[in-house]
């Protein structure tokens, strides 16, 4: 019996997976150790801990553990709750690559809020572009996409029938944005969620903004590791998941091809530790 955690800022996914490979999926509100102590942001339920308690080990991904100092504040979090058992403590980009490369080699992507990609040689990340958070990277990303929505809008570079369309859904002004980006918190949340909007927008100006965006990421985020186009390039987040079509276009362009594209990491984590239970 084991614990894996998939956390980001907003939420964190739980599953515990008793000895007969069943499992319980829980979510709770996430943590960022890399923004705040999270031993101030959260007290896990008792019926959770309940669980956790009396499982083996706990394998803990998420957003912020970026160092052995972050990595200790969340094992020291958990170790509040009087949880005890043995805690491993992983990146979020290192629960993608498990997630959609497995034990394979190739190059992993996450293209949700934000954005990120790593070469994985099938047991470890070997290569990663840095990332430097959402207003100096991020590209591809929620946050990309929806800032280039609003300046669209804004600049006048939305054809007529996609800014009446616009304008019904988000009656706002330069005013209102500018509060919920700069005076408000989660700004880039807030941008990343004009995203929605091209579900529904016009084809041909929904294409050229994705593609826009995606040839972008890869063009920072990929191509920059020179590796043979024989390696895939997976993906987990929700932009990759929801807008695959046009991302499959651009991979296209560049001769580059995807196994995996998920939008949850959590259940392919699940699978990849029932079979590499010595981690």
């Amino acid at each position: 019996m084991f614990v894996i955690a998939e956390s980001g800022s907003t939420k964190i996914d739980w599953a515990i997976v008793y000895q007969d490979q069943s499992v319980r999926q829980m979510t709770t509100p996430g943590i960022n150790p890399s923004l705040r102590d999270p031993m101030t942001t959260l007290r896990l339920p008792e019926e959770l801990l309940h669980h956790i308690q009396h499982s083996g080990d706990i394998h803990f991904y998420g957003a912020g553990i970026i160092s052995l100092k972050t990595s200790a504040l969340v094992k020291d979090w958990l170790i509040s709750h009087g949880i005890a058992n043995n805690i491993f403590t992983y990146e979020d980009l290192l629960a993608s690559a498990r997630a959609c490369c497995g034990s394979e080699e190739g190059i992993a992507c996450i293209l949700g809020t934000g954005s990120n990609s790593c070469v994985y040689d099938g047991k470890k990340i070997v290569r990663a572009v840095p990332t430097l958070g959402y207003m100096l990277s991020d590209e591809g990303s929620g946050f990309h996409l929806g800032k280039k929505i609003i300046t669209s809008y804004f600049y006048g570079e939305m054809p007529e029938k996609v800014k009446k369309s616009f304008e019904e859904q988000y009656p706002i002004t330069k005013e209102q944005v500018i509060e919920s980006i700069y005076k408000k918190p989660e700004g880039n949340k807030y941008i990343a969620s004009f995203t929605k909007f091209l579900s529904g927008a016009d084809i041909t100006w929904r294409k050229a903004i994705l593609h826009e965006v995606f040839d972008s990421f890869l063009q920072t985020r990929v191509l920059y590791y020179h590796v043979s186009t024989d390696i895939p390039v997976n993906f987990v987040g929700s932009i990759a998941f929801h807008f695959q079509t046009e991302l499959k276009e651009i991979l296209d362009k560049y001769k580059l091809h995807s196994k995996n594209i998920i939008q949850k990491p959590l259940d392919a984590l699940i699978e990849y530790h029932k079979t590499n239970t010595n981690l």
